[in-house]
């Protein structure tokens, strides 16, 4: 299969997507023209949140989803990041996600959860790895290092900003900012500053 993504991502894209052709924002047929041959069984069948699915697959649903959007199309990507993120959290699966837990006051606290939250976001995802810890470049600041990331479409990276973006907002008690960079292809550097 390849390089794979837990379903509980995919079934938050694949519902959305369903539910744009319900209310008749996008006709199917468009849908189908814009997935892979691969994807478009997906319009029709269950989404299992607990098995493994392609992660070109969940690419190409985000990129259905941006373009259905209003607006910028990374900044939508976000959106549907944060999304996810709410919806990872109600499933009551991962305690880490869990909306009142804080990550502290203390940079060892921060760093504590941030490698926490970090080692959850890569168990979604079968071919890659995060490190957490300071932005060598900013004392504000905390960096997200993933690796092994050449098989993961720009969609997701966006979608993945706004996922962490999502995390870290009910994690501190402060206005933060997320950004994220591809500075290799098999290389994303995600920076979480706080105001």
């Amino acid at each position: 299969m390849g390089a794979s993504v837990k379903g509980i991502f995919l079934a938050g894209a694949v519902a959305s997507v369903r539910k744009a052709i319900r209310e008749g924002r996008v006709a199917r047929e468009q849908v189908e023209l814009r997935l892979d041959g691969y994807d478009v069984p997906f319009l029709d069948e269950k989404v299992d949140v607990g098995i493994w699915y392609p992660i070109a697959t969940l690419g190409h649903f985000l990129d259905v989803l941006a373009d259905l959007q209003d607006g910028e199309h990374d900044l939508a990507l976000a959106n549907i990041g944060r999304a996810a993120a709410d919806m990872a959290a109600q499933t009551g699966r991962y305690a880490q996600l869990d909306t009142s837990r804080k990550a502290g006051d203390s940079p060892t606290e921060v760093l504590r959860y941030g490698r926490l939250v970090t080692s959850v976001i890569t168990a979604f995802y079968d071919f890659s790895r995060m490190s957490f810890g300071p932005d060598p470049n900013d004392a504000a600041a905390f960096q997200i290092d993933w690796f092994d990331v050449g098989d993961l479409p720009e969609s997701n990276r966006f979608a993945a900003e706004g996922f962490i973006e999502r995390i870290a907002y009910h994690a501190s008690d402060g206005e933060l900012r997320v950004s994220s960079r591809r500075p290799t292809p098999d290389h994303i550097v995600i920076t979480i500053r706080f105001a």
